[in-house]
């Protein structure tokens, strides 16, 4: 299945933007771990870049899908999800750059006679510089771009035969729709040694997103013409990170953020 043509140019920026992150990363870990200290107790350290595993809260306001599911007297679309996802970033000096994906939590809302799930995911691509930049505490002011995708499933409530679930197959119908976007925030992040020597940080991510241009639906493999655009959202997460032990430990992790913004 293709995604629509409107997606190719916003999605392709994404994808390009972390191919320049990923590039920069090369480019940047020539010229700095050459310059590293071998004596350092370990290789492993912050100032490379970390992997995190996140988990929060993403809180929604999309009037224009309100209006129409109102308007069809339909149980209101859920206006936030819990998410989990993974994340890496590769890190110069106070510069970093990073990408991540989040899943969204299905929600469902209900009435008399109809279901109403939300389900769906986003992708950021960041970048940042660090205000602060202490041993155990740092935080990055962060900007960028990514995607995201909201999926809305609509089901008749109640018992049926089977032979009626034959004759009336259109009980339930799914729809997503999919944008490019943009974002800012911030990330604080704690730094903890353990006994035995090893790292790791505690973080919190808080942002604002805003889709760019028109938000693009399907509904299996058809096109679905006139949908709602003009989502934003808020969120929070809060992170598991370990230090990277080389830079190009964060390729993976990016490639794949890439790779789940192009396909989904």
């Amino acid at each position: 299945m293709s995604r629509p043509p409107v997606l190719r140019r916003p999605v392709a920026t994404a994808a390009v933007a972390t191919l320049a992150i990923i590039s920069a990363h090369a480019s940047i870990a020539a010229q700095s771990e050459t310059r590293a200290d071998s004596s350092a107790p370990s290789a492993v350290r912050f100032s490379l870049g970390t992997i995190q595993t996140m988990a929060g809260y993403v809180q929604f306001s999309f009037a224009d899908l309100d209006s129409r599911f109102a308007a069809a007297h339909l149980p209101k679309v859920a206006s936030g999800a819990g998410s989990i996802g993974l994340g890496a970033d590769v890190r110069a000096g106070r510069a970093l750059f990073g990408g991540g994906f989040q899943s969204l939590l299905t929600r469902s809302q209900t009435d008399a006679a109809f279901r109403t799930r939300m389900s769906g995911s986003y992708s950021l691509f960041d970048v940042g510089y660090a205000l602060v930049a202490a041993q155990r505490l740092a935080i990055y002011p962060l900007v960028g771009v990514g995607a995201t995708r909201v999926s809305v499933n609509v089901r008749e409530r109640g018992d049926f035969s089977f032979d009626d679930g034959l004759h009336s197959p259109a009980r339930e119908l799914g729809m997503s729709g999919t944008a490019a976007l943009v974002h800012a925030g911030i990330l604080i992040e704690q730094r903890f040694k353990r006994p035995n020597g090893a790292e790791f940080a505690l973080s919190i991510r808080a942002g604002l997103t805003r889709s760019v241009g028109t938000q693009a639906w399907q509904s299996d493999e058809s096109r679905v013409n006139g949908g709602p655009s003009g989502v934003r959202g808020s969120y929070l997460r809060i992170g598991f990170s370990r230090p990277l032990a080389n830079r190009r430990d964060a390729v993976l992790p990016i490639a794949g953020t890439v790779l789940q913004t192009v396909l989904r």
